[in-house]
């Protein structure tokens, strides 16, 4: 191993061409060697040391280990360009992460070394949420030449078109179906070029997204009794962040096989409307949360990894009282959505229904027209998809009432299903293109908060196309819901909203 660590310095030296000691390197001295090989290298070094350190407990190996994984961190930074996960990008994020947390787990009272690893995470995250989601709520301060919005409205048209005739076509001729499929690649790509072009035009944008993340600017807009619980589930490792305004926290490892085990028999619960639920989650909550003193909060933000993106983590409650619960995809976003003000001084909103013989949905008229007795706005009774994209930018809340479609082998074909026998779905692909003013949409349909789960990125849903779309806060269910309970329930959550 010593022998090792000497061929790998000497090596680094030639490649890098420098005589500088590897403790002394920054990341403006790698750029010739950024790659997954590097990472691989660096990472094996660290490895090397955080061993060393074990044996001996020699605070000059520790600090060399952490070294080496925080330079890898940047390096990652450097190869990662904001766009979708690959695999290669999210086997190199697993694998740092698993890393950082060893450290992180070695040293859990040292406030400095975990802020550091919680910002080096969030940093390498996924950020094409992050990204949509600021530029689709920031377009009203962008100043976008006419002919450049003219050209994306257009590039938007055709791809929904090409989109639509993929996913509804009876059309066997597999030439057909790839010429569809290219022009679809041809004009994502070509509206990712006229959205970067408006980025780079555009300064506001481009200062949100030069900023690097730093938890102190999260832990200042906490307010006293909120906590974020941020989960991480790396190939050995299940472990939580606990970040309230004053501390942070990294807790002991929880049993990830047998959080995973446990959790499949909630959901397959939830599934089956089993009436015995209680014991598979109160176990949960067991595992979950033993380290967790949430009594003490009012307030839980969680942040799920992997699997626990599924899990309600209300119904662990049961006959306790229940703090409230909010969920986002990652602290850079919770913190963007956080800054988000009402665009109207005044709540209003926007209610589209389909209740009719067919929708097997007889309380949804019944519910929205009972939320317009509360606030101000309009019906929308047996909407249509055009009366919803025609008038959705109108209010400041959409409350959707109607059934929903989801597919979990192509989750981009989601859908919400509008009033009319013809073009009446609003799929997942198609609000990916939209840029919506709302502050708030509750999603009054089946399933909208679940989906396909993609490594990074987390599970595709139609309450995550909202994100996408612009809109900060989402109502959403994740498994199937009574049409006259949930009724009862949204209004409740809309006078929750506005106060």
């Amino acid at each position: 191993n010593e022998n090792a660590k000497n061929y790998f310095d000497t090596a680094f030296k030639l490649l890098n061409n420098s005589n500088d000691d590897i403790e002394n390197i920054v990341i403006e001295d790698l750029t010739p060697l950024i790659s997954f090989e590097t990472i691989d290298g660096f990472l094996a070094m660290g490895d090397y040391y955080i061993q060393e350190y074990k044996k001996d407990n020699s605070e000059v190996d520790f600090k060399k280990a952490t070294h080496r994984y925080l330079l890898v961190s940047k390096i990652y930074n450097q190869l990662y360009l904001g766009q979708r996960y690959n695999e290669s990008l999210f086997t190199s994020y697993n694998a740092i992460n698993e890393r950082l947390l060893t450290i992180g787990l070695e040293k859990p009272n040292d406030v400095i070394l975990l802020s550091k690893i919680l910002n080096t995470i969030e940093n390498n995250g996924s950020k094409l949420m992050w990204s949509k989601f600021m530029f689709n709520n920031q377009r009203q301060q962008l100043n976008i030449p006419v002919i450049v919005a003219n050209e994306e409205e257009s590039v938007k048209a055709q791809l929904n078109f090409y989109q639509n005739t993929l996913i509804n076509s009876e059309e066997n001729s597999e030439e057909k179906i790839t010429l569809w499929k290219s022009k679809i690649y041809e004009l994502k790509n070509r509206l990712s070029e006229i959205q970067d072009s408006i980025r780079e035009q555009n300064k506001i944008y481009y200062q949100f997204n030069a900023q690097d993340f730093d938890i102190a600017n999260v832990q200042k807009a906490l307010k006293e009794g909120e906590v974020i619980i941020k989960y991480i589930i790396t190939d050995n490792y299940l472990c939580s962040f606990l970040i309230s305004k004053k501390q942070i926290e990294l807790l002991p490892t929880t049993n990830k096989a047998q959080v995973l085990n446990t959790l499949k028999s909630c959901l397959n619960d939830l599934k089956q409307r089993a009436p015995n639920y209680q014991p598979a989650f109160k176990e949960m909550k067991a595992v979950l949360l033993n380290q967790i003193y949430y009594q003490e909060y009012e307030k839980l933000i969680i942040i799920p990894d992997g699997a626990l993106y599924y899990l309600p983590f209300e119904a662990l409650f049961l006959e306790e009282k229940t703090p409230l619960i909010s969920y986002a995809s990652s602290l850079s976003l919770y913190q963007e959505q956080k800054k988000i003000k009402s665009t109207f001084k005044n709540l209003k909103v926007g209610a589209f229904s389909v209740s009719n013989q067919n929708s097997k949905l007889p309380k949804a008229s019944v519910e929205i027209n009972s939320i317009l007795k509360i606030f101000d706005g309009k019906v929308f009774l047996n909407a249509s998809k055009e009366d919803f994209l025609k008038n959705a930018n109108e209010f400041n809340v959409l409350h959707l009432a109607m059934h929903s479609k989801i597919d979990e082998v192509h989750p981009e074909f989601s859908a919400l299903n509008f009033y009319g026998e013809i073009d009446n779905q609003l799929f997942i692909s198609e609000l990916y293109n939209e840029t919506l003013n709302a502050n708030m949409v509750v999603l009054s349909a089946c399933d909208t908060g679940t989906g396909f789960y993609e490594n990074g990125e987390g599970v595709i849903s139609l309450s995550r196309a909202f994100n996408y779309a612009g809109v900060p806060s989402t109502v959403m269910s994740l498994w199937k819901v009574d049409d006259e309970a949930t009724a009862k329930k949204n209004a409740a959550t809309i006078v929750d909203f506005e106060t």
